[in-house]
């Protein structure tokens, strides 16, 4: 999916710079300052505020510096009227960065709850659990039976490389083969990532 996103920029701070030269032509009497801030929006959501610039044009020989080319009076000037009439970033601005922040922390918040749920499903096994699982390839298991400390399960007959099919291949019809597994063996899958999401119907 592509991320659509844009610029706004506009001059949050100007004003006239009085008695100094131009670094140019040295005239005293044409050098204005302008401070130029902005935002970003993602999908017109106020993500973040853009970092401020200075620039500084001369009306008399038509120059137009960068904060790099100014002379260390003019830098001053400027930290000075800036000081005297600070322009604070609106909270709005971080809008979008709180929402990302909310729904990352709902998502590990998520994960977490769905983890500490899949740890009890591999300890207390039922029938009809699905493991995901990883070994090379991607295929699944569904338990069949438990009976003490052995699980058996359907093994799927189909296995894929792309974790994204899994869905595909969960299929009745192709649960056809068991096998046995002592459950110290199914914990220790999920410990090491083999089982890696685990399905139950509620």
């Amino acid at each position: 999916m592509l991320v659509q996103y844009n610029i706004d920029q506009k001059n949050i701070q100007q004003g006239n710079i009085n008695d100094l030269p131009c670094p140019n032509c040295k005239k005293t009497d044409g050098l204005f300052y302008a401070v130029r801030g902005g935002i970003v929006r993602i999908f017109f959501i106020p993500t973040a505020p853009m970092r401020k610039s200075v620039s500084v044009h001369c009306n008399n020989c038509q120059k137009t510096f960068k904060q790099k080319q100014l002379t260390p009076e003019i830098k001053q000037f400027i930290i000075n009227e800036r000081k005297k009439n600070s322009v604070k970033t609106p909270l709005w601005h971080f809008t979008g960065a709180f929402i990302l922040f909310g729904l990352l922390t709902a998502a590990i918040y998520t994960g977490i709850q769905i983890k500490n749920e899949e740890k009890i499903f591999i300890s207390q096994p039922k029938t009809g659990d699905v493991y995901y699982v990883h070994n090379e390839t991607y295929t699944t298991y569904k338990v069949d039976e438990i009976d003490g400390d052995s699980v058996r399960v359907f093994l799927n007959r189909m296995e894929t490389s792309d974790y994204n099919q899994l869905k595909d291949i969960d299929t009745d019809n192709n649960y056809i083969e068991h096998k046995v597994f002592a459950h110290q063996d199914l914990k220790k899958m999920f410990e090491d990532n083999v089982i890696y999401q685990i399905k139950r119907k509620e």
